[in-house]
């Protein structure tokens, strides 16, 4: 995969993308201002969603794409795989949220500054989406409609594969790995902070395992846990994909924990399956 580019944030990045006319362009300055956005200390934090809805306003007038918690249908493949940018920590911000702002597969969800790897036109003809939008839920807290959430959440179908996530600290940094079946470890890059957890199953009742985003009031130790892996593009020999836990919020659901990008041999016993992010 190419290296990450740096841009600047300029008052004509907008107007000069929706101008070429292509919505590859107009994508890609969405996620520069994202990541330049992101890395802000808003004095309410809750107003993310609005803050922006904006220049979103432009986005989707230029696309005519539906917004999905500030990812873009007509993206959605690359917009999905935003990463945490800084190391993982003990800071304040590297917990999960305590009030809930947006899904697990939004940006937004987390108060950490994001990065994504840009393409040019060369590189994006061979960045092959491998997962499939099959349905989405956004629902407004209020009248704007690209403003604050009450909820939402996006089914994809998609290759998977059950994974164990490792987490080891490494001179103060919390360092995640994957085991996969028949490969070596992969490298996970979290969304924040994660923790091993018991969930109840609506089903039965029973406890399963999984892996969650730690919360400020837990306690942090090394573990072995389980999560799933969706692959959700691929770039030449390499698959790009997030990592999952079982959600706590609602039954049946999978939560973003991180990123990760591997070789394409790690997903080559994968199945194929549809499944619900919240």
């Amino acid at each position: 995969m190419p290296d990450r580019k740096a841009y600047p944030t300029t008052p004509a990045l907008i107007p000069k993308a929706v101008a070429s006319k292509r919505n590859g362009a107009v994508y890609e300055a969405w996620q520069q201002i994202v990541e330049k956005y992101s890395a802000r200390d808003l004095t309410v934090p809750g107003d993310k969603f609005p803050a922006i809805s904006g220049i979103a306003s432009k986005i989707r007038k230029a696309t005519h794409s539906e917004y999905l918690a500030g990812l873009w249908k007509g993206n959605i493949a690359s917009d999905l795989l935003w990463s945490a940018s800084s190391q993982i920590s003990t800071a304040p911000d590297r917990f999960a949220l305590e009030t809930w702002r947006a899904p697990s597969y939004s940006w937004a969800s987390i108060d950490t500054a994001v990065t994504y790897t840009h393409l040019d036109d060369e590189e994006r003809e061979a960045f092959t989406p491998a997962t499939l939008l099959t349905a989405s839920k956004t629902i407004p807290k209020g009248l704007n409609p690209l403003g604050t959430l009450a909820d939402a959440s996006i089914t994809v179908r998609g290759p998977t594969m059950e994974a164990t996530l490792c987490s080891e600290q490494n001179r103060g940094i919390w360092e995640y790995m994957l085991l996969v079946k028949g490969t070596s470890s992969i490298s996970c890059t979290p969304d924040c902070l994660l923790v091993d957890a018991l969930i109840k199953t609506e089903s039965n009742g029973e406890e399963q395992r999984t892996t969650r985003r730690a919360k400020n009031n837990d306690s942090l130790g090394n573990f072995k846990s389980p999560v799933l892996c969706l692959s959700v593009a691929r770039h030449d020999n390499l698959i790009f994909g997030l990592v999952l836990g079982v959600s706590e919020r609602l039954p049946n659901a999978w939560e973003r924990l991180g990123t990760f990008a591997a070789g394409t041999e790690a997903m080559q016993n994968a199945n194929e399956q549809e499944i619900m992010l919240v």
